[in-house]
């Protein structure tokens, strides 16, 4: 998993109690935002339904594992209608009721891309400020079009804090309509991944096993992850 070299291996999990209270949890924390096309164009072939079938199966998948039960921390944003909406605030797995989303109304990635950032830093903030150590977080973009906002300078903020390490982002485009020469925009390593709305849930696992990682950091580029994906999972745009 490619996370900052200084930082430790997730720590302080032990098994998931009956009564989960976060307060009561000093694990370490890998943050992950989702931040999922919700336009009327997910509609198409059923794309929505699929998501949300690979979004139940990717919480199930945390269950599974004492230590990313506790230890990676979600928030799912939507970019749809007319701007952004949180739809999952920050939490761990028991905590982490799966959203159903819809398909609605326009494509708004710049919206969703600066509510990201802001919920990231802010996150950041206080997890250190309780003093608990955090990996670096991930930021997973997936949509199936073009922006309808002004994505621009979210996308040229993206980039600069993503060589600050901030974050690291992966650009999902879903078929071969999602506009690649926009999500190659949003890293410093100028690469799109495309992959197929049939193959979400193996998308979603993918995930899943690469929050779990616990091996050495690895760089802050894309690759070191990929390497952990089914070969005909992606196609690599760049």
């Amino acid at each position: 998993m490619p996370v900052s070299s200084n930082t430790p291996s997730l720590s302080g999990a032990g098994p998931i109690p009956d009564i989960y209270t976060p307060d009561d949890n000093f694990a370490e924390r890998v943050p992950c935002v989702l931040l999922l096309d919700g336009s009327a164009s997910m509609n198409d072939g059923d794309k929505i339904g699929l998501l949300n079938a690979a979004l139940a199966a990717f919480h199930l998948d945390l269950m599974a594992d004492p230590v990313a039960a506790v230890s990676v921390r979600t928030k799912i944003i939507r970019f749809g209608d007319e701007a952004a909406e949180s739809i999952l605030d920050w939490c761990e797995a028991p905590l982490f009721h799966p959203p159903t989303l819809i398909g609605r109304g326009r494509t708004p990635l710049g919206s969703g891309l600066a509510m990201a950032m802001q919920d990231i830093a802010e996150e950041k903030a206080s997890l250190r400020a309780r003093g608990i150590n955090i990996r670096r977080p991930w930021l997973f973009v997936l949509t199936d079009g073009t922006p309808t906002d002004n994505w621009e300078a979210a996308a040229a903020r993206c980039r600069a804090a993503q060589e600050r390490d901030a974050f690291l982002l992966w650009p999902i485009g879903v078929g071969p309509d999602a506009n690649f020469e926009v999500l190659k925009q949003l890293t410093p390593d100028g690469f799109a991944l495309e992959v197929e709305e049939t193959r979400f849930r193996d998308l979603f696992r993918w995930l899943s096993d690469s929050m779990r990682a616990t091996g050495p950091a690895a760089p802050a580029s894309g690759s070191p992850a990929l390497e952990t994906a089914p070969d005909d999972l992606f196609i690599v745009r760049d």
